[in-house]
């Protein structure tokens, strides 16, 4: 084809036909994929993304109530026991301390090691190692900021 081509005017026409129709060929594949992704990641996502976001508020939403409740009764509780406010207060903000280790810690490093299981095992460890470490020291930052209030 292409000595064809080269030699009469009739293979150079072919010649461009066929690069006419490749380019178009190609460019139609180009948009199909980029139209099967569009709508492929926007199903997805909407899915996904509206599941997460669902647990995350029922979560959020029974946790906060259940916690809250429990830190106000353990409150007036330690001041009634001790008849003294800054030992309640000072269990008040213990407990307060332990929630935020769940959130910060239990949560977030499950919602990494959910997500970062399916990346290979080498990244996986190095970085949820360093979520493990940066989780502990603002739980240290935490406590201390608590401590000085």
């Amino acid at each position: 084809l292409l000595w064809f081509h080269r030699t009469t005017f009739l293979g150079l026409l072919l010649w461009l036909l066929l690069r006419l129709f490749l380019r178009l060929f190609l460019r139609l594949l180009g948009l199909l994929l980029r139209l099967f992704l569009w709508l492929f990641l926007r199903l997805f996502l909407r899915l996904f993304l509206g599941l997460f976001l669902r647990f995350l508020r029922l979560f959020l939403w029974l946790f906060l109530r259940l916690f809250l409740w429990v830190f106000w009764f353990l409150g007036i509780f330690a001041n009634r026991l001790f008849s003294s406010h800054f030992l309640g207060l000072l269990i008040e903000f213990l407990f307060w301390i332990f929630f935020n280790f769940l959130i910060q810690f239990l949560l977030l490093n499950l919602l990494w090691f959910l997500f970062l299981s399916f990346f290979p095992n080498g990244f996986f460890t190095t970085h949820f190692l360093g979520c493990f470490n940066g989780h502990l020291l603002w739980l240290l930052l935490n406590f201390f900021l608590t401590l000085s209030l």
